[in-house]
């Protein structure tokens, strides 16, 4: 028994010494712009592992210091529009690189860029084989498409050997390569529209392929991105050494039914622990498998909120309009995390609920009970989106902890979409609190305009217009992009046009119905029912007095026409429209396509818009104060067409904006 044992330590000291003598690979996931080569380089510079980057081979071989003419031809290729490269193409280079590098002395490596795809996540486990490697860690870098742009915009290249520089990794002398002197340039492929399709071609099979990785390898974690660049190293020196390796599934699927709401139909799934038991529910609307950018609301449990109605929180109000904005959209999912209190339970919140009453925040009510004020986990996360198979999420909250935690589990977040708060007497100093001690945005206090608060509303508007190509409609967006000003809804919309004996127009003025659908598969519409009167046009701002009331319903608006009919309204024209809105704090963008072309328009306060038209750089493109209708009886004037009622999209006659604008001067 003792020789047994001796021979069995014997075997297992050898083999550890053949699995010291191998050398070490890690492989880092990210999307581009997520700080994949600024960690690279920090771990080439801090713990010895040479740096290969499939995107530094590729710069190589443009700058024909690598590969042939032929390798030249196919590189740039790809980067003008995605051309697949030859089967095992990038195996090849990435292995004639690794191979000199060993040949040279160096074992221990990390490599970002490749694989991005199943195939070559395979043609890696060739390489690992073939040059006797271990994988010692995959690391996947989670982030928002805002982080992603901002260290895009920020970063350069040297144009002789290579070498990344950003706001973390500086050069020496601005603009000049601290190792051969050579100019710092941008990448041809970090363009906006390049980096959107380079986004496209990673999401698209990235998730198999660190999968089949991080099985093989010795540790594999997720980093949140989204922090400052050496904390984000600092992060991966921390899981490095403690082996961390975060494989392990424990929430599974236990059952299923569908429910019917006030707001729509939801598939309803309910996901339990296998450890603990402990369950969550799941619901789910639409098509959202294996898609990107699917909004998603994470909501811990409150049954003082949710349940009983409580004015003392936001809670109850924040979820109804989650189900409400999901189902408009047409698909997203919630997930129901019964996790009372920020995770203190219902025996213990009660007791702070008492403390609050006597002068305590909801944070040193927690903290008097001897209970940190945040004990929430967002595990289960992870587990349901991996098994709808969603690429990446637009988070709904107003909580910047939330998102730097789902970013931890290695989600990607596309951008967030705040909730406004219902406000009462006795939720005041509670949202407050969020607001000054736990960094929630600001929205939830500001007084701004409600754009879909369900109750008549008066206020002044102050709108810019512009008139636009199809070609410079890209452009806007690809500038929306770069500033994080995120895209919150697409839709489809009618607007008709009421008026008695002229009188509304006689005055300046519209009485409109709008009827809004977001979702074609749904019968829910939006109405909005609005009151404008112009009040001055100047310098291509409009202002406007409006008033307008906002409702929702599956019925057809037959029955209000008739009200109408009986108060002597009758119908003066319509029109029908998509629209990309863009929105955040500050201002709306609205991108319309007409069947006669594109207009967008900025509205906000009048600062706030003629700082945004700067920011998209829209300062020279055509500006029209008036309403579109007077724009399409304009184009009408120009091509000698009589106008029509109606605009709609199946009607071949329509004038030309694209026309018009060649002739106007910007």
């Amino acid at each position: 028994m003792y020789l047994f044992k001796r021979n069995v330590t014997i075997l297992a000291t050898m083999k550890n010494k053949a699995i010291d003598n191998k050398g070490n690979l890690i492989i880092i996931f990210g999307l581009p712009g997520s700080g994949k080569s600024a960690q690279s380089i920090l771990l080439e510079e801090k713990m010895g592992y040479k740096y290969i980057s499939w995107g530094r081979i590729t710069r190589n071989i443009i700058n024909g210091k690598f590969g042939s003419k032929e390798d030249k031809r196919i590189i740039l290729d790809n980067m003008k529009d995605g051309s697949l490269y030859p089967d095992k193409y990038v195996k090849k280079n990435v292995a004639r690189v690794l191979a000199k590098e060993i040949k040279m002395g160096n074992h221990d490596f990390v490599i970002d860029g490749f694989p991005k795809r199943t195939s070559e996540a395979k043609d890696c486990v060739e390489i690992i084989k073939e040059l006797n490697l271990n994988l010692k860690c995959v690391i996947n870098i989670a982030c928002t498409e805002k982080t992603i742009f901002e260290r895009i915009k920020s970063r350069k290249y040297c144009e002789d050997c290579g070498r990344f520089f950003n706001n973390t990794i500086k050069p020496k002398n601005d603009g000049i390569c601290d190792f051969d002197s050579g100019k710092l340039v941008r990448r041809i492929d970090d363009e906006p529209e390049m980096v959107k399709l380079r986004i496209e071609e990673y999401m698209n099979d990235i998730t198999p392929a660190i999968q089949l990785l991080t099985n093989m390898s010795e540790t594999c974690f997720s980093i949140n991105g989204d922090q400052d660049e050496l904390l984000i190293f600092a992060d991966i020196v921390t899981k490095l050494k403690s082996h961390y390796k975060d494989i392990f599934s424990l929430f599974k699927n236990v059952g299923h039914t569908l429910l019917p709401t006030r707001y729509g139909y939801f598939d309803m799934y309910v996901y339990q622990n296998i450890i603990n038991y402990e369950s969550h529910i799941v619901l789910t609307c639409g098509d959202i498998m294996n898609k990107r950018g699917v909004p998603i609301r994470i909501h811990s449990s409150c049954i003082t909120g949710d349940i009983l109605h409580s004015e003392k929180c936001d809670c109850g109000s924040q979820l109804n309009k989650a189900m409400s904005f999901i189902q408009k959209n047409g698909h997203g999912m919630i997930l129901y995390l019964f996790q009372e209190g920020r995770g203190v339970n219902i025996i213990n919140k009660v007791k702070a609920y008492d403390l609050q009453q006597k002068g305590f925040d909801t944070i040193s009510a927690n903290e008097f009970l001897g209970m940190p004020a945040e004990m929430r986990s967002y595990a289960v996360v992870k587990d349901v989106l991996r098994d709808f198979s969603i690429k990446s999420i637009r988070l709904i909250t107003n909580n910047p902890d939330k998102i730097y935690k789902i970013l931890d589990l290695g989600i990607n977040v596309d951008n967030t979409i705040e909730l406004e708060s219902d406000h009462f007497v006795f939720n005041k100093e509670y949202l407050k609190t969020k607001v000054e001690k736990m960094m929630h945005f600001k929205n939830l206090i500001e007084e701004k305009r409600q754009y879909h608060l369900n109750s008549p509303k008066k206020y002044i508007e102050v709108e810019r217009k512009y008139l636009l190509k199809k070609s410079e409609v890209v452009l806007i967006e690809n500038r929306c992009l770069e500033i994080s000003l995120p895209q919150i809804s697409y839709q489809y919309e009618k607007n008709q046009n009421f008026d008695k004996d002229g009188i509304f127009e006689k005055d300046d003025a519209r009485l409109r119905l709008r009827t809004k659908i977001t979702n074609p598969n749904s019968q829910e519409k939006n109405f909005e029912f609005t009151y404008k009167k112009r009040l001055t046009i100047k310098n291509g701002i409009k202002k406007e007095s409006e008033i307008y009331y906002n409702f929702d319903s599956s019925q057809s608006p037959e029955n209000l026409f008739l009200i109408f009919k009986i108060m002597g309204l009758k119908e003066r024209d319509s029109y029908e429209r998509t629209r990309k809105t863009f929105s955040n704090d500050e201002i709306k963008l609205t991108i319309d396509e007409f069947p006669f072309g594109y207009v967008a328009e900025i509205e906000g306060k009048e600062e706030k818009v003629k700082k945004y038209e700067n920011l998209l750089s829209m300062e020279n493109f055509p500006q029209y104060g008036a309403s579109c209708d007077d724009l399409y009886i304009e184009l009408c004037r120009k091509e000698g067409k009589k106008p029509k009622k109606s605009i709609l999209f199946n009607d071949k006659s329509m004038p030309s904006l694209e026309e018009y604008i060649k002739t106007c001067k910007k």
